[in-house]
C-alpha cells in the first residue's frame, strides 16, 4: 500500500509541475507514464536491498538511484518528443495509378 501512495504522490507532484509549466495535458500524461515505469522500479530495489545494507550505504544507494531515474526519465521524454515529431505522410494512391 505504501508503494502505491509513493507512486500516487510522485505522479501528482511531477505531473502538476509539468502541467503548470507546459499547459499541455498530453505531456502531463507522458510524464505520468514515465513515472509509472521509474517509481516502482526504484522503490522495489530499495525495498529488497534496504535490509541488507547499512544506513549510510542505503543513503548512497538512494542518491545513485535518483540520479539514474532522472537520467532515464530524461531519455524517455526525449524519445517521446522525438517520436511525436515524426510524422508519417499518408499514401496517395491516385498519384500511383
Amino acid at each position: 500500500m505504501g508503494l502505491l501512495i509513493a507512486l500516487g504522490l510522485t505522479i501528482l507532484i511531477e505531473c502538476s509541475i509539468v502541467l503548470i509549466q507546459s499547459r499541455d495535458i498530453k505531456w502531463t500524461g507522458y510524464m505520468a507514464l514515465v513515472n509509472v515505469v521509474t517509481n516502482p522500479t526504484i522503490n522495489l530495489i530499495l525495498l529488497f536491498v534496504s535490509n541488507r545494507i547499512s544506513r549510510s550505504e542505503r543513503q548512497l544507494l538512494i542518491y545513485i538511484l535518483e540520479v539514474l531515474v532522472v537520467i532515464s526519465e530524461g531519455v524517455m521524454i526525449y524519445l517521446l518528443r522525438r517520436t511525436e515529431s515524426f510524422k508519417v505522410k499518408p499514401l496517395k494512391f491516385h498519384k500511383c495509378l
